[in-house]
């Protein structure tokens, strides 16, 4: 059902046994479902619930019919900063944007292997 949150914790340890170095405020994650429209579409907003100034990103996954299987299409979108945070990521936007599709390239390579 939409609106159904998850939570998440990240690991304390490795498997070897060598403790995971994580700031305490990214420990937690929450995953809440926006939309689901079967068989095609879903959408999931993935957060820091202990951030305090932390965005959400909103993925959604969106499959089509197409000659010779199925086409997955993977969209991601957040907000952006305002004020002068705004203004010192400007420049570094296209980094941003490539850092985005290597994310959304490994996520849809990790899906069709599944399915091969």
């Amino acid at each position: 059902m939409p609106g159904t949150v998850w939570e998440g914790t990240a690991p304390a340890i490795y498997p070897d046994g060598k403790p995971v170095k994580i700031k305490p405020q990214f420990r937690r994650r929450s995953v809440e479902l926006i939309a689901i429209h079967p068989p095609d579409r879903i959408a999931w907003s993935f957060g820091y619930p202990d951030v305090a100034q932390g965005n959400s990103i909103l993925t959604e996954f969106t499959l089509a019919n197409v000659t010779g299987g199925t086409q997955l299409r993977i969209s991601r979108s957040w907000s952006r900063r305002q004020g002068w945070r705004g203004l010192v990521a400007w420049p570094l936007r296209p980094v941003q944007k490539f850092l985005v599709w290597i994310t959304l390239f490994q996520t849809g390579s990790a899906i069709s292997r599944t399915f091969r």
